[in-house]
């Protein structure tokens, strides 16, 4: 001992050792000042402090007055978890293959988020008092023009009428524009054959189905080109009439009443 600390080394120095305890009970390893109640200390890049068990799991526990929490090591499954005590629950898993789950200890894509009744992903961007051009937003990267997207299933999981039929939204496999797809057996929703609506880069869009327009007394559609001229024109029903009206000029340029009579 020297300076009210306890030393433990392998050699008969009083000022050094490879453990040290000093006079407020910090416990210091490759170090003669610990900060902490245990500091590991070393000279090279890789200093390690390392729970090793040869059967079972290995834990750290970390605990508060109303948190408790163990980082676990899964030797039988190979796994990492975040393990709440308290909860009695996995909140975080790493498997062998770097798949990570929130909330299941089985993830089977690279991220994997489950909850019984509404799973949640939300992203937040908050008031810096700045102007970005964008605030929250999902980036998505592809490569070689095989679609980039996001497909959901809205049935999969249920208890009873289970169903596999998915919607896709994004640009589709081997397809430049963006489309929304549909596959009533979750295969190939994603597929330039299954999109019910395309829109090229041209801005151009196909539609596979039939275009209702409705929620409004006199409902019309609205066209305008982007020639630098004032032309604009709507279609639209009134009266049981249907008109083509040149909103320019204030005036209709067709009507077709009910008897069918122009």
């Amino acid at each position: 001992t020297q300076s009210n600390k306890f030393y433990i080394g392998a050699n008969d120095s009083a000022s050094s050792g490879n453990l040290i305890i000093d006079s407020a009970g910090k416990v210091g390893i490759g170090t003669n000042s610990p900060s902490h109640k245990l500091t590991v200390g070393g000279t090279t890049s890789h200093t390690t402090a390392r729970v090793l068990t040869t059967t079972g799991n290995a834990n750290l526990r970390v605990s508060t007055d109303n948190s408790d929490f163990a980082i676990i090591g899964q030797g039988g499954s190979n796994r990492f978890d975040i393990y709440d005590v308290n909860g009695s629950s996995t909140r975080l898993s790493i498997n062998s293959s770097g798949n990570v789950g929130i909330a299941t200890t089985s993830p089977a894509t690279d991220l994997h988020l489950q909850k019984d009744n509404s799973a949640i992903l939300r992203i937040d961007a908050q008031d810096g008092g700045s102007a970005p051009a964008m605030t929250s937003r999902i980036q998505l990267y592809g490569y070689e023009g095989r679609g980039v997207g996001i497909k959901m299933r809205d049935s999969v999981n249920s208890a009873s009428g289970a169903s596999d039929r998915e919607w896709f939204v994004g640009t589709g496999y081997a397809s430049s524009g963006f489309n929304i797809g549909y596959a009533a057996d979750g295969s190939q929703s994603s597929y330039a054959a299954q999109a019910k609506l395309s829109i090229t880069t041209a801005g151009n869009a196909t539609f596979a189905g039939d275009i209702t327009i409705g929620g409004k007394t006199y409902p019309k559609l609205n066209l305008t080109d982007n020639q630098g001229v004032a032309r604009n024109f709507s279609v639209g029903t009134n009266n049981e009439t249907f008109t083509v009206r040149n909103e320019t000029a204030g005036s209709d340029a067709l009507t077709i009443s009910s008897a069918n009579d122009a």
